[in-house]
């Protein structure tokens, strides 16, 4: 319990600092354009299983020409073209086997997760575009035994979807 109120102090004592430094929260930036929901339909995988149709919820808001989109703790960034398109991509590592004496390397996966957009409306009450992830084994690590057991039917593989958001909710401007 109390590792627990001291990492949240420490969290708190940084967000507070870059709060206190920049004046924006890098959790929230820009300024809520609203909620959407999204439905996205199948278009090829080659990692197997994958949902379909998938349907999640994302938050937008934009400064400037940027675009933010957040689904989770951080938000993904693009910038929007004067035709009101936008790309924009994310990577992340992790370890899916940890190392040990049959694998001594263990497995570290990366993904990519690369969306493009044509936003409709203004202000904006919808978008279409493709959604995609790419997953591949990070240099020098086997990833053999997670094929067929970790739901992945082959390593590197990727999954692609197109994708319609529809506005479900509006976000008042912060005051």
């Amino acid at each position: 319990m109390r590792t627990r109120v001291l990492r949240l102090a420490v969290v708190s004592a940084v967000v507070g600092m870059v709060l206190g430094c920049t004046g924006k929260d890098p959790y929230n930036p820009g300024t809520p354009i609203g909620s959407f929901h999204v439905v996205s339909t199948l278009t090829a995988s080659s990692c197997g299983n994958a949902p379909n149709p998938w349907e999640f919820d994302v938050k937008l808001s934009s400064e400037h020409n940027t675009l933010y989109w957040k689904t989770g703790d951080a938000p993904v960034a693009g910038t929007m073209d004067p035709t009101s398109h936008v790309s924009m991509s994310a990577s992340t590592t992790a370890t899916l086997i940890a190392p040990d004496k049959t694998n001594p390397t263990g497995c570290t996966l990366g993904r990519t997760d690369s969306v493009a957009m044509a936003l409709t409306g203004t202000p904006i009450t919808a978008f279409t575009g493709t959604l995609s992830y790419t997953f591949a084994p990070a240099n020098n690590t086997d990833c053999s035994a997670a094929i067929g057991t970790d739901g992945y039917a082959a390593l590197p593989c990727s999954v692609s979807y197109t994708i319609v958001g529809a506005k479900t909710e509006t976000t008042p401007a912060a005051k």
